[in-house]
């Protein structure tokens, strides 16, 4: 079973738990998929790949704009900001990655090399 046939069969397996298409199609998730990567649905990627992916995408979505705010501030507090988004990444990574562990168990859904 190649890549797309194994999404296709997970979004219907997530169809029929009644799970919130919102939770199972991000939108990091599509942007990678129309990239060509091949990275499974959120509910079925491990933890530590979520959390990768979730932590690492809200990081460089806030790092700009954060520096666009504080752009008249000092220069040497610019080593803070960063410093405060990436913590803000960490937690919103660990959070993300949480829920989506707990959606799995939640709907007792397979993981992605278990999925037929």
């Amino acid at each position: 079973m190649n890549f797309d046939e194994k999404k296709s069969r997970a979004f219907a397996l997530m169809a029929e738990r009644n799970m919130r298409r919102s939770e199972y199609v991000p939108p990091l998730y599509r942007l990678l998929w129309k990239a060509g990567w091949k990275v499974p649905p959120p509910v079925f990627n491990p933890f530590w790949s979520n959390f990768l992916l979730s932590a690492a995408g809200f990081s460089l979505l806030i790092i700009p704009i954060m520096l666009l705010l504080n752009w008249r501030s000092v220069p040497d507090e610019w080593p803070q900001i960063l410093r405060n988004c990436l913590q803000m990444g960490l937690i919103y990574g660990l959070l993300d990655a949480g829920h989506h562990f707990i959606r799995r168990k939640a709907n007792r859904l397979p993981g992605w090399n278990k999925l037929v």
